[in-house]
């Protein structure tokens, strides 16, 4: 079994169904934010997905210190 670089998972696609779980998300909090275009991703018919590598800038984005 290969083990996956930091750089591979960053940029790996993945569905929204995960997307929302790593972000412990609704799924209406998730539209909302595809709507407010506040992460990125890209729709094939009906699958959204969106990379790895834009959950955890927006993660870190949002990261607040402790003091």
């Amino acid at each position: 079994v290969r083990i996956k670089s930091d750089e591979e998972l960053n940029t790996q696609w993945i569905e929204s169904a995960e997307a929302r779980k790593l972000l412990g998300v609704s799924q209406k909090t998730w539209q909302g934010y595809r709507d407010k275009r506040i992460i990125s991703f890209t729709q094939v018919g009906r699958k959204i997905y969106v990379k790895r590598a834009d959950i955890n800038k927006f993660m870190a984005d949002h990261y607040i210190n402790a003091k």
